[in-house]
């Protein structure tokens, strides 16, 4: 349950509650706020798309007219940040992740593609000299 906020508040204190003795809360939640045109949302594991298609799904079951189901949810950018690109470009990209080293060994023998020929040389390579 989200408390009422004050009138001119701009924060609530929120807390988190245990599911009702009947049910447990689910996977894939999702909380919105709504002003005007601006949502703001927080889930856990749910894409914006299905909210939005629940959402569509929710207005046309409630027999709202198709101009409540013609709406889209957009992300808005930090105007500051956008700004800075705009002015500074971009200098570095950063990319972060971890790879398995079976997964990398898989994927570099997955990229050498032999043909008989290829084989043959390569089990030649192996051969001692003196067993040649």
């Amino acid at each position: 349950m989200v408390p009422k906020g004050a009138p001119g508040a701009t924060e609530v204190d929120l807390t988190t509650e245990k599911p009702p003795p009947d049910g447990e809360w689910l996977d894939g939640d999702a909380f919105l706020y709504v002003q005007g045109n601006n949502v703001c949302m927080c889930t856990t594991d749910i894409r914006d798309q299905a909210i939005a298609a629940f959402i569509r799904h929710l207005f046309t079951n409630a027999k709202l007219s198709k101009t409540y189901t013609d709406f889209e949810l957009m992300k808005a950018a930090d105007i500051s940040k956008l700004k800075l690109l705009h002015s500074q470009g971009v200098k570095e990209l950063e990319l972060r992740g971890t790879l398995y080293q079976a997964t990398a060994d898989y994927e570099r023998r997955k990229a050498h593609v032999m043909g008989g020929l290829g084989g043959v040389w390569k089990i030649h390579k192996g051969i001692p000299k003196q067993a040649a």
